[in-house]
């Protein structure tokens, strides 16, 4: 299963993505799928005050970063 909008905790800000798992550079058979950065917006999650969205591929880890 693949997430293509999932919300997540932290603080404000750009993120951007760093490493993506499933980049087919790691193995021909990985699906490329577009995990993308994003930014922190206020609202209320989780005890923090700023959220944010990410695409994130099926058995896959992504790495972001506050750039």
């Amino acid at each position: 299963m693949s997430w293509t909008n999932m919300t997540y905790s932290q603080c404000s800000g750009t993120w951007k993505v760093r490493c993506n798992s499933d980049w087919s550079g790691y193995d021909a058979g990985f699906g490329i799928y577009d995990s993308y950065g994003t930014t922190a917006s206020w609202g209320t999650k989780d005890g923090m005050g700023y959220n944010a969205n990410v695409g994130i591929g099926p058995y896959s880890v992504i790495i972001l970063s506050k750039d």
